[in-house]
């Protein structure tokens, strides 16, 4: 069973604690799509190789919060 302070960090995550979480999901949706378009535009593009989008996207969207919320970035 998970204690309060996982639960705390699970919520902090999905912004299920808040009064409105719908405008929550509904930023990282379009917040995960418009990233998915700069990365592939970016590649087709040759800035960056499939190595350093994958490094980019996984540090943008997981390793940030991890840091934000103190979370153990190994258990994404």
């Amino acid at each position: 069973m998970p204690t309060g302070g996982a639960i705390a960090r699970r919520r902090a995550r999905v912004a299920s604690d808040t009064s409105a979480p719908e405008f929550h999901v509904a930023a990282m949706h379009y917040t995960r799509e418009s990233l998915n378009h700069v990365l592939h535009d970016g590649h087709v593009r040759g800035v960056w190789d499939a190595k350093q989008v994958d490094w980019l996207a996984r540090r943008i969207l997981w390793e940030n919060t991890a840091e934000v919320y103190r979370i153990d970035s190994r258990f994404g």
